[in-house]
């Protein structure tokens, strides 16, 4: 509740013009805001690209915000926005950084709180395997991951997630229910096989 709070009159007086209030803004978004973006295009120049052009767009739009209106939703909408605008236009990325910094804990990180692993409908391992869950994830089609990340990662409800992304809550439920039947499969696959290794 102090948190919701601090947020609000941060966000009153970005409102006004304050431009330290709106940093603080960022600084508390800018982890996750970057990793939806690093998600959906799984390359980091990018990705600081698309979050950098997020909280323009924030900022430029920040009168037009209601309180009525949850504000990470409203953020997290607006960062869609400009993540589906770039694969409009591109169609292919290639990874620019080494697998151990794109597997880094600190892009799965909720806004400064520790990493938080995925989970799947069949309660898959989580500390050992959260790595390969980030690895498949990052293959899984654009709308799947979409609600994956949304869910899991940042904790968004069914209701934010339709609003976020302008889907129907069925379409969002079933979008993750098939996302994480995928996920628990290829894990799966990857267990069975290093069963077959070791045997």
């Amino acid at each position: 509740m102090k948190k919701a709070k601090f947020e609000k009159a941060l966000i009153k007086k970005a409102q006004k013009g304050d431009t330290q209030s709106f940093e603080k803004i960022v600084r508390y978004y800018q982890n996750a805001v970057f990793n939806l973006a690093f998600q959906t295009v799984n390359n980091y120049h990018l990705a600081q690209d698309i979050a950098q052009e997020t909280f323009l767009k924030v900022w430029r739009s920040l009168s037009n915000y209601e309180p009525r209106a949850k504000f990470s939703t409203w953020l997290f909408k607006i960062a869609k926005n400009c993540c589906f605008d770039v694969l409009r236009k591109r169609t292919k990325y290639q990874v620019v950084l080494p697998s151990s910094e794109i597997y880094n804990p600190k892009f799965y990180s909720r806004p400064e709180t520790n990493p938080s692993n995925l989970s799947t409908e069949d309660s898959l391992g989580r500390d050992d395997l959260s790595e390969e869950i980030k690895f498949h994830l990052k293959n899984l089609s654009y709308d799947f991951k979409m609600v994956v990340f949304l869910k899991d990662i940042q904790g968004f409800s069914y209701r934010e997630i339709a609003e976020i992304t302008d889907c129907p809550i069925g379409t969002v439920m079933s979008r993750l229910n098939r996302a994480h039947k995928i996920l628990a499969e290829r894990l799966r696959f990857i267990r069975s096989d290093e069963e077959v290794k070791n045997a």
